[in-house]
């Protein structure tokens, strides 16, 4: 799971396909219609920003419905930070009729639009994000972000010792789905005797921002043995300082930018958790189709995540520099 939630930095913002038409026609108080096969079936597609990770997953998407027949609607958002822009585009998708809301929304803001689209009678799925406190989707399609947390947690107790010191980059404060990434990591460390410190520094999961943040970071904490970032920018950032000053502590990430890959594969990364966007794309479509098909789906899909570390980046994307990374031979949904 991504912060623009799922986490990473807003690179582009595509243009939003079919939000603009007119709704001059569409009733307020109308349902959505049954549809009765793929090919009568809507979905409204949205996502805080089309980032490098949340690219993937959007075009993933696209290409899903497609190959399927579906029609379908986008409403991104340009950053989690403020979701007026996502809220408005799904408004205007929603008088437009769609049958089901694919949506990854950052957080309360989202309540009133997802209250709007339950009285429609249009079905909501969460994807890669959820609220919380709302209740009536379908189900939540996102990465196991505590599990994830608990698997990197695991993976560096082996390569610590009790009373080493190890820093986390919290990337953006209140974010549940950050926190999610960091909590079990963090208990698994202490119960093994390593001390763990927050920074106290936002770094809004923004390159240019990790760096300053890690710079202080590391001024601040001058003894840590490793340091972990919550979103892959703020990995790259954190890289880049340890490798700018000669620093030997451990570098670890939550997400693979490509530039990750190739940092884990030029050792100067330890590991990364990896996501599968792709899978989220298609899965997103599928579970679509089957809530509003009327089939009974889990409340909960798990995406799947993976430790990548020097023995298995090169199964990952890594040519150049730039974009999200995946997984070569993805496992099937």
């Amino acid at each position: 799971m991504k912060v623009s939630a799922s986490g990473v930095r807003v690179l582009a913002v595509v243009a939003v396909l079919g939000v603009t038409g007119s709704i001059s026609g569409v009733s307020a108080q109308s349902p959505a219609p049954s549809p009765s096969s793929a090919g009568d079936i809507t979905i409204g597609f949205s996502v805080p920003a089309v980032d490098d990770y949340y690219g993937v997953v959007r075009d993933s998407f696209v290409a899903a419905a497609e190959a399927q027949g579906v029609a379908y609607l986008e409403g991104n958002g340009d950053g989690a930070g403020d979701p007026t822009q996502q809220i408005a585009k799904i408004e205007t998708m929603l008088a437009q009729g769609i049958d089901v809301l694919a949506v990854a929304p950052p957080g309360d803001a989202f309540i009133p639009v997802l209250d709007r689209a339950k009285e429609l009678g249009v079905k909501v799925i969460f994807i890669d994000q959820q609220v919380p406190d709302w209740e009536g989707e379908s189900t939540f399609i996102a990465t196991d972000n505590p599990a994830g947390s608990q698997l990197l947690g695991d993976y560096l107790v082996g390569k610590l010792e009790a009373g080493d010191q190890v820093g986390i980059m919290i990337g953006i404060p209140g974010i549940p789905l950050l926190f999610d990434r960091y909590n079990n990591f963090k208990t698994t460390l202490e119960a093994a005797g390593i001390t763990v410190t927050l920074t106290s520094e936002a770094d809004g999961c923004q390159l240019d921002t990790a760096v300053n943040v890690a710079r202080n970071f590391i001024v601040a904490n001058p003894d840590l043995d490793a340091i972990y970032a919550t979103c892959g920018p703020t990995g790259v950032a954190v890289t880049q300082v340890l490798q700018e000053q000669g620093n030997p502590a451990l570098s670890l990430t939550w997400d693979v930018p490509v530039q990750q890959i190739n940092d884990i594969l030029d050792g100067k990364a330890t590991a990364a958790v990896a996501q599968f966007p792709q899978r989220l794309g298609e899965n997103a479509v599928a579970y679509a189709l089957k809530v509003a098909a009327g089939e009974e789906v889990p409340a909960y899909v798990d995406n799947g995540t993976e430790i990548v570390t020097i023995e298995n980046a090169g199964e990952f994307f890594h040519e150049g520099s730039t974009g999200y990374s995946y997984k070569l031979a993805s496992p099937a949904p």
